[in-house]
């Protein structure tokens, strides 16, 4: 067992308190239950750190240009700094992806658990 009293400050920790309580009771779990869910699953996403890119890189090279993520939209110019090796490869990246998420979603739809509007 483990035991630990968890401090929360801010003005979003009362708010955020109560939504969770409330949710854990919708749920039929303790709110400590659902802390313990919480964490589990964002050191299954995190637990060995977020990829990331030695800053030294931009500092050596001020030619480097950075694969943007697929989490975030697309900015202007970025692209334009790509060669075509690396344009190449980041739009084949970016159909994986895409193929990726459509399986998904058919997989749900299939199952019933897909609710929104499927246009591809």
């Amino acid at each position: 067992m483990f035991t630990r009293q968890i401090y929360w400050s801010g003005e979003e920790a009362v708010a955020i308190a109560e939504e969770a309580m409330k949710l854990a009771k919708e749920e039929g779990i303790s709110f400590n239950k659902l802390l313990f869910n919480a964490v589990k699953e964002y050191l299954k996403r995190h637990g060995r750190g977020n990829p990331a890119m030695p800053l030294d890189r931009w500092v050596e090279d001020r030619e480097f240009v950075a694969f943007p993520t697929l989490g975030e939209r697309p900015k202007e110019g970025l692209l334009e700094q790509m060669d075509e090796d690396m344009l190449d490869e980041y739009a084949s990246l970016a159909r994986q992806h895409l193929e990726a998420a459509k399986r998904e979603i058919r997989r749900r739809m299939a199952e019933g658990k897909w609710r929104k509007p499927y246009y591809w």
